[in-house]
Parts: structure tokens; sequence; C-alpha cells
């Protein structure tokens, strides 16, 4: 009998959202439940961070031992240099939105999910009552949810340093750029931010990266 499971990825380490949405298939690392997880199960892929599920997969092949499967999305080197066992997925359906963590915690049935309780694995098991929760709540009608307004005010200011570094500099900011600008230039949520004013913070913060 196919079993079902959560797959979990952190953001840190992989782009899990921007993965699932651009690879018809994906290599997992299966580091628990080794012999249990088999061809034919059903994976729910997992982004922590709060994000929830982002997508439901099929494994398509028994996990086999390889080195470390990188990929485009891989965003840092987990340190394993050892051989690990990988499950083959193919992406079914993508959730837009995700079922979130809240949503999760919220749901009587959800909030005993073992990655809520044990964050730190990679392999989860879903019990049948589970698996039929999270398929009950993502067939309901559900939006984004809206962020609140700290996050909207940042992720506006991020959306014109981008724009104000690219004219001050004639080249993408680093992360770290970003970083000391909103560190070091946060601005007040109040005030209107424009262009100008974040292309002089901008060349402040080049000038401290010199």
């Amino acid at each position: 009998m196919a079993g079902a499971w959560i797959f979990q990825g952190n953001p840190r380490y992989y782009d899990v959202a921007g993965a699932v949405r651009a690879l018809p298939s994906i290599a997992w690392v299966v580091r628990q439940y080794k012999r249990q997880i088999e061809a034919g199960d059903t994976a729910y892929i997992w982004e922590t961070g709060g994000t929830g599920v982002v997508a439901r997969a099929i494994v398509t092949g028994d996990p086999v031992l390889a080195f470390d499967q990188t990929d485009a999305f891989t965003r840092q080197f987990d340190g394993v240099t050892a051989p690990e066992l990988f499950a083959p997925l193919t992406i079914v359906e993508v959730f837009d939105p995700p079922l979130s963590r809240a949503e999760c915690r919220a749901d009587p049935v959800l909030e005993t999910l073992r990655n809520l309780a044990f964050p730190n694995a990679t392999n989860y098991p879903l019990m049948p009552e589970q698996e039929a929760a999270i398929k009950a709540l993502l067939g309901e009608p559900r939006r984004a949810a809206e962020p609140p307004p700290t996050d909207r005010y940042r992720l506006a200011f991020l959306a014109g340093a981008i724009e104000a570094w690219r004219e001050a500099n004639g080249s993408e900011p680093s992360e770290g750029v970003l970083e000391r600008i909103l560190t070091r230039y946060p601005g007040d949520p109040a005030e209107t931010i424009n262009v100008s004013t974040l292309r002089e913070r901008c060349e402040m913060t080049s000038r401290l990266e010199m």
C-alpha cells in the first residue's frame, strides 16, 4: 500500500518554492524511514520558515545511494560529503498559496504533524487522517495571507533599494548590500520613500563596501 510523507526542505539551503515551480522532477534526500519510503508513495513538499506545504509529488523510484544532488536552486552546501539516499520525485501539483504552517497548527488533526513538534528532520510519515486533512484544506478556497504593514513597508523599501542600486552602480545588489541598506538606513514607515533618497543611501552603502 502506497504511503504518504512530508519531505521537508530549508530555504536557507535550497529554494524549495522556486524548484517545485520550475523543475518537473527533483531528487530529494532520504535521511529517515529509509526502508519505508518507496516508489508510488506521495510526498508533500514542505518549506520551513513558516511557508508550509508548497507542492505534492510522487516518488517514482526507490531511494538510491548518490552523492549530493545539487542543482540551480541550491543556495548553500549543507556540509554532507558522504553519499546519501535520494528519492526521485515527480512534481504533480504546486500549491499557490501554500498550506501554511499556521494553518496546519490551527487544524485539530494537522497540529499533530511530527515536523511541527520535531522540525530538524527531513522525512516524516503522514497518517491517513493527516493526509485527508491536508487534501481538505487545500481543496477549500484560499488566498495568500496579506503581509502586515511593517512587512509591506520593508518589501516596498527593498524594491526601491534594488532599483536605486542599479541606477547608482550599474549592477545587481548582493544580499549583503541589501542587509546593510536595511539595517543602517531603515528609514521611517511614515516617511515617503523615493528613488533619490534610496540612491543616496545606496551610494553611501557602496562606499562602505569598498
